[in-house]
C-alpha cells in the first residue's frame, strides 16, 4: 500500500468529509505541546488548513453524519484539560454543535441507529456514557462500563447470524487489554436497554487504537499503544486485529497483514479506492 503524506500531528480526529475528502482535525503539532485548530487534507501543511475549528484541541472524537459533515466532540483545549463543546465540520466551515453534559477527552463516540449516538469514557472514573438524540436535541445518561475507558475506541457491528446490533468498546489508558461489548434493543422512543454480554482479551493492545468497521459485520483495530507480553514494555503498534460476532459470541483474530509503520494516536477511516493503490 502507498504511504501518503499527511500533516505532522498526533492526537487528531477526522473522517471522510462529504463522502470524498479525508480530513484530520486538531491535535498536537509535531507530537509536541502545541495544539492546532486546523482541519487538513492529505498533502496539506500545517500553515494552510482546509478550514479551522472554533478552538485548538486534541484528544477529541468524531463520527460521520448522513449529510456528509463530521461531528467533533470534546477534547482538550489550550484553556481546559477536557471540554464539553462539539461542532460540525461542513464543506468549508464549522458550526457549533450541542454542549455535552460534562467535559470529555480521549473518549469515543459511536452512532448506533438513525437518530442516536453514544459518547463513552466520561466522568471522573471514565466509566460513564452519554446518549444524544439528534431528533430531539436531548441528552440522557447511558450505561456504565466495567472499566474506565480513557483512550478508548468504539464502533458498531452486527452479529453475522442474528443480525443483532453490537457496540464494541476496546482498550484504555490503564494498560488494560480488555474489550466490552453491548447487545442492545430500543425499548421505547428515546430509551435504549444495553446489555453487557462479555469481556474479551484481544492481542496485547490497550489504548489510543485506530478502529474501523467494514460492511457492518467486522470490527478492525490497528495501531495504538501495544503491550509486549515478553518484555512488559509498551510502544506503537503495527498489528491488525479483527473482531466478529456470531450467535452472540464474539471472537478476536490477529491477522497476518500489518501496517507499514508502528503508530499510536492515529486517525483511521475507510477511504474511497481512488485515493489509494493497494496490491
Amino acid at each position: 500500500m502507498d504511504l501518503l503524506d499527511a500533516p505532522s500531528v498526533t492526537g487528531s480526529t477526522g473522517g471522510i468529509l462529504n463522502g470524498s475528502t479525508p480530513v484530520i482535525c486538531g491535535g498536537y503539532e509535531d507530537d509536541g505541546p502545541d495544539m492546532v485548530s486546523g482541519c487538513y487534507r492529505l498533502g496539506d501543511d500545517l500553515a494552510n488548513p482546509l478550514l479551522t475549528l472554533s478552538e485548538k484541541k486534541a484528544g477529541a472524537a468524531s463520527i460521520l453524519m448522513d449529510d456528509g459533515s463530521i461531528w467533533i466532540t470534546g477534547g482538550a483545549t489550550e484553556q481546559q484539560p477536557k471540554s464539553d463543546t462539539t461542532e460540525y465540520v461542513i464543506a468549508n466551515e464549522t458550526r457549533p454543535g450541542p454542549t455535552i453534559p460534562e467535559p470529555v477527552v480521549d473518549h469515543c463516540v459511536c452512532q448506533y441507529d438513525d437518530t442516536s449516538a453514544i459518547i463513552i469514557g466520561t466522568g471522573a472514573d471514565f466509566k460513564s456514557s452519554w446518549i444524544y438524540d439528534f431528533d430531539t436535541g436531548s441528552w440522557s445518561a447511558g450505561p456504565k462500563t466495567l472499566e474506565g475507558r480513557q483512550g478508548t475506541a468504539c464502533g458498531l457491528i452486527k452479529d453475522l447470524v442474528t443480525d443483532a446490533a453490537i457496540i464494541v468498546v476496546v482498550g484504555n489508558a490503564a494498560h488494560s487489554t480488555t474489550t466490552e461489548y453491548y447487545f442492545f434493543s430500543r425499548v421505547a422512543a428515546g430509551n435504549v436497554d444495553f446489555h453487557l454480554r462479555d469481556y474479551l482479551a484481544p492481542f496485547g493492545f490497550f489504548s489510543h487504537d485506530g478502529v474501523v468497521t467494514e460492511g457492518g459485520t467486522a470490527f478492525y483495530v490497528l495501531a495504538g499503544l501495544a503491550l509486549d507480553y515478553d518484555t512488559s514494555q509498551t510502544g506503537p503498534n503495527m498489528q491488525l486485529n479483527k473482531l466478529t460476532c456470531s450467535n452472540e459470541a464474539c471472537t478476536w483474530f490477529q491477522l497476518t497483514q500489518a501496517i507499514n509503520e508502528a503508530r499510536t494516536h492515529a486517525v483511521v477511516m475507510l477511504v474511497p479506492d481512488s485515493l489509494v493503490n493497494c496490491s
